[in-house]
């Protein structure tokens, strides 16, 4: 592994992917492949607007890495419309109106055609069956591997407060990840990795939780 990894962030290693320099991009998004797809028709196009340097690729989802003898798991995400407030109190018709479009654009056929873009789940049951008629031009070894890692998520925490969660992020941003770097660019020992986290995030959380 070369030492530049650990200062490669998501960007480069797309930019990367496309140009042929490496095959594994690290954690995917499902909207990969239809970037990836869009990207050849560019090249295919020839008109210069594709990624400069890029050839034609095939964007394939891979299985989470997992330790020996572990159940396969995977992380998920789910997003959504967030509407703000300002500090003038809005009236009632006001907030009335930001429902309406709001839910507008996360449900039917509006919501199914965002979700079909990105190549995303369908979470609203109104989506979910717009979607139903609508075609979509993806890999379908790709879809059922999606669908698979949906089935061996991880179960939601919701005994996990609020605080602590964002207290977990942030000790893994700024110490698990950085760590995780190190060790692959051969800087340290995985034993020097495990000690850091067992004294810090892991020691840290013990002592939150009680």
């Amino acid at each position: 592994m070369p030492k530049e990894l650990s200062s490669v962030d998501a960007g480069k290693r797309w930019n990367m992917f496309l140009t042929g320099q490496t095959m594994i991009t690290g954690k995917g998004l499902a909207t990969f492949e239809n970037s990836a797809n869009k990207n050849n028709e560019k090249i295919k196009a020839k008109d210069g607007s594709e990624v400069k340097g890029s050839i034609p690729v095939t964007y394939t989802v891979l299985p989470v890495p997992k330790f020996a003898g572990q159940e396969q798991q995977s992380s998920v995400a789910v997003d959504g419309y967030v509407t703000f407030r300002g500090a003038k109190e809005p009236t009632a018709e006001h907030k009335a109106n930001v429902v309406k479009a709001a839910y507008f654009l996360a449900s039917g056929k509006v919501a199914a055609t965002t979700n079909n873009d990105l190549f995303v789940a369908q979470i609203a049951e109104s989506a979910r069956k717009a979607a139903e008629s609508m075609t979509v031009t993806r890999d379908a070894d790709n879809k059922a591997a999606v669908e698979t890692m949906l089935k061996q998520a991880a179960p939601a925490r919701p005994d996990i407060p609020t605080e602590l969660g964002a207290k977990a992020i942030k000790m893994e941003d700024e110490v698990i990840i950085p760590k995780l770097q190190a060790l692959i660019a051969g800087e340290i020992t995985p034993e020097a990795m495990f000690e850091a986290v067992k004294k810090g995030p892991l020691q840290h959380l013990a002592k939150m939780a009680l």
